[in-house]
């Protein structure tokens, strides 16, 4: 029962968080999603939750890591997984085999991103577009979370390797940040409150816990708002959640 309770937590926390983001992410993809047809290549793409987004490609391959799932403890995700590679960076397909090539969330976990800049620049086809987001302002979230990334940090790592910048955006703005970083801290409060000996500061954690959990109602409210006051902004890169780039492989 007691383990219950404490997943009831963490998955409520979790959607409270991840729904404004995902809004905004899908609001990204519906923006540019016609630029992309034919075939399509998805790396890191866990369960292919934005598949249904491109409806003009013929084939969508999604591709994931089984270090990722070992190292965080998760479930493999088998059904949706077209190909496993080992990382980014070695992809096993010819030169020129895709049209268009999608990274969503998982930049931070590839320790050489300029390797995988090239890598996915060998398996395009001339003219393909790449379509990068990556968290900015928020936690690391895996055991692999090896760094954050700019706008011209992103910026540099296209051109550098040989591709044209078509469009960078911010999403999830200083509000949607803060209310993020709010929620992924009382996500963690489980954990906390097991790792703490002295009855007082447990009690302690135990009773803002409690306080969160009643007011989390709230979010159901407060998310949408935020979501709506928030999804115009697209150029703010110091105060951003997240950061998105659509780049072309030049000849």
């Amino acid at each position: 029962m007691k383990k219950l309770v404490i997943r009831f937590i963490e998955n409520w926390f979790k959607y409270t968080q991840l729904k404004i983001n995902l809004w905004m992410l899908r609001d990204k993809i519906r923006y540019y999603r016609l630029m992309y047809s034919g075939k399509v290549l998805d790396i890191g793409a866990g369960t292919k939750p934005y598949r249904e987004l491109f409806d003009e490609v013929s084939e969508y391959i999604g591709t994931n890591t089984r270090r990722h799932y070992e190292i965080n403890n998760l479930v493999p995700d088998i059904e949706t997984t077209d190909v496993w590679i080992e990382d980014g960076t070695s992809l096993p397909f010819e030169d020129g085999t895709f049209d268009g090539v999608v990274c969503f969330q998982v930049l931070p976990l590839i320790a050489h991103p300029d390797k995988f800049f090239r890598e996915v620049n060998r398996v395009l086809r001339t003219w393909g577009y790449f379509m990068v987001t990556s968290d900015y302002l928020y936690p690391a979230w895996s055991e692999e979370d090896y760094m954050r990334h700019s706008r011209s940090n992103l910026v540099s790592l296209a051109r550098e390797n040989g591709f044209i910048v078509l469009a960078t955006e911010s999403f999830g703005g200083i509000f949607t940040t803060i209310y993020s970083l709010v929620i992924r801290y009382f996500r963690s409060y489980p954990d906390r409150i097991k790792a703490v000996k002295h009855p007082l500061l447990k009690a302690w954690r135990i009773f803002w816990l409690l306080v969160v959990m009643a007011l989390s109602p709230l979010s159901l409210i407060a998310g949408p708002i935020i979501y709506l006051l928030e999804r115009g902004k697209r150029r703010d890169y110091n105060y951003t959640m997240n950061q998105f780039i659509l780049m072309r492989k030049r000849l």
